[in-house]
Parts: structure tokens; sequence; C-alpha cells
């Protein structure tokens, strides 16, 4: 949530090019704040007393899917003035970790999950003897060192967003401030839960699909926080 502080008054969703600029800018640090989470879970998991593999391998895994989105979402990729604000060091280090859940996360066959067929043959009287056949799947666990790299450069890249999305909010702000009475008309999001069997993917845009429901009679006294969203 951009902000951490609670301002009281009505609260009403934003639209325009101006909203979703902000918008845009807010789920990609909702998504790096996402990673370094992921992040310390991983760290927090690996210095139990007996960690697992398989939970080590899920958590990592989803840090860099988490991360991925920064620059391959839906509705954008990370703009190229946050790149280029970012120090050379921490630029290699966003590379890094965009080649890493490209080629070797975001894909089910590369050098970090290699599956293989065996035969189990054995010699019976100088004939051999078909015994069993089986698939067996070999995962490399990223290490602790590129996990930490990760954060390293979720963090950095949170912190040349911030600017970015300084200017989006004040530009949001402006423009509400030039034509209030538009703002004043759009009432506040619920979040409902939507079953399963209601999705259809099939020929459906992606952006289609959500669970936010924007009734359009609210209640004044229906009208909630958006920081408990």
């Amino acid at each position: 949530m951009l902000g951490s502080e609670y301002l009281a008054g009505r609260q009403v969703i934003a639209y325009g090019a101006e909203a979703k600029r902000l918008a845009f800018l807010a789920r990609i640090d909702a998504d790096l704040q996402l990673t370094i989470y992921r992040c310390d879970l991983f760290e927090a998991h690996r210095v139990t007393e007996e960690p697992s593999i398989g939970v080590l391998a899920s958590i990592g895994e989803s840090a860099f899917v988490a991360y991925g989105r920064v620059d391959e979402g839906a509705d954008g990729k990370l703009p190229p003035s946050v790149v280029d604000a970012l120090s050379p060091e921490h630029r290699d280090l966003h590379r890094w970790a965009m080649t890493v859940r490209n080629k070797h996360v975001g894909h089910s066959v590369n050098a970090l999950n290699q599956t293989l067929a065996v035969v189990v043959i054995a010699e019976q009287g100088g004939e051999l003897e078909l015994r069993d056949a089986f698939a067996t799947n070999f995962r490399t666990v990223l290490g602790a060192p590129d996990i930490r790299d990760l954060r390293r450069s979720a963090q950095a890249v949170r912190e040349a967003l911030a600017p970015e999305m300084d200017l989006a909010r004040q530009i949001l702000l402006d423009a509400v401030a030039s034509e209030p009475s538009a703002a004043y008309t759009n009432p506040v999001p619920r979040l409902n839960l939507v079953p399963r069997s209601s999705f259809d993917y099939s020929g459906t845009r992606r952006e289609v699909h959500g669970t936010i429901n924007v009734p359009s009679n609210l209640e004044e006294q229906s009208y909630g926080d958006l920081n408990a969203v």
C-alpha cells in the first residue's frame, strides 16, 4: 500500500491515465515487497534445525517468479528510468535475476531441473532381464547467496522506484484537484471471494479475471479503508 499513514476521509477509486500510472508502479512495488518477503522466508527456513530441500526450492523459485513480474507484467515492464537510476552493480544484479527467472525458473526444462528416464536391467545366466522402468526428477535448489542477491536487487529497485511513485502520486493529486467531481462519483472497491467455478478462461483475456467487485450502490457506511484491502 502506498503511504503508511491513515488519512481520514472518504476514499474513492481514481481512473484515467494518471491513476493507471500510479497503480502500475504500485503493482511493481508490491511484487518487489513480495520478493523480499519470500527471500526472508527462505533464510528463516534455511537456518532451522532440519531445513527441507523441497520447501527451500519452493520458496526460492516463488521469489524469482514474483521478481519476474517486475519486468514481465501484463500491464507493462519496469520503466527504463528506474533501471537507469540503479548503480552499475545493481543493474547487473537485476539483469542476472531476470536471466535466472527466464532461463532456469520460468521453464520446466533447464539446468536446474532435469527429469531422466531410467531402465532397471539385471543379468541372469548370461541374459539381460528388464525389471522396471521409471522416471526421476533432479532439482537443484538455488543457494542462499543467490537468494541474498535477489533480495538486494529487489531492495535496490524499490529504492529507485520510489521517486517515480512519488511523482505519479503528485500528478494524480493535481489531476483530481483540477476536476474533483469526477473522483467522487467512484465507489470504494470491496474484495469478494470468487468461486473457482465462475472463472471461464477459454478465449478470455487475462486481465478480465479478478476478485475485486465494485458495487454500484454502496451505502455511505459501507465505505472502508483501502489500507485494509
